[in-house]
């Protein structure tokens, strides 16, 4: 068995922030909306990737965290008004931990190294999981294209 020292567990926690921030602004704006839902599940995905020693999402959520980061930024400076508040806090919150993470799964020799050396010593299960993972993402990615095709098409 490895030994997880820094770089992945580092990585894990981020992602596992992340969720709970996502989750947080779920709860905040009450569940109606369809975009703060897609985030979520989004975090949630690609935290499951990550411990799943996926690498495809290693690179997925990278970036994702830099997306987050372009597109909170964003909304932030190009409205030209930036008032304090919840919005404002959650906003500096997930660009800090984003920036953090895409860093650790990008750049991070320490994180390299280790999710190498536990990619080739994984469980099957979680190769399994893994391969299931991808299908439900590929499955995903067809079902809102087809929903954005069928949108279009009623418009």
């Amino acid at each position: 068995m490895p030994t997880i020292e820094g770089g992945y567990r580092a990585a894990l926690v981020l992602a596992c922030a992340l969720v709970v921030i996502e989750c947080a602004l779920f709860v905040y704006l009450g569940g109606f909306s369809f975009g703060a839902a897609l985030r979520l599940a989004a975090a949630i995905l690609l935290a499951l990737g990550l411990w799943l020693v996926s690498s495809i999402v290693r690179y997925l959520a990278g970036a994702w965290s830099l997306a987050t980061i372009a597109s909170v930024g964003w909304a932030m400076f190009g409205s030209g008004k930036v008032a304090a508040g919840p919005g404002l806090y959650w906003m500096i919150l997930l660009c800090a931990l984003s920036f953090t993470l895409a860093y650790v799964l990008l750049v991070s020799r320490k994180f390299a190294s280790e999710f190498a050396e536990l990619r080739t010593s994984r469980p099957k299960y979680k190769i399994v999981l893994g391969r299931l993972l991808l299908i439900a993402l590929v499955a995903a990615a067809l079902v809102a294209t087809a929903n954005d095709i069928y949108q279009l098409s009623r418009s």
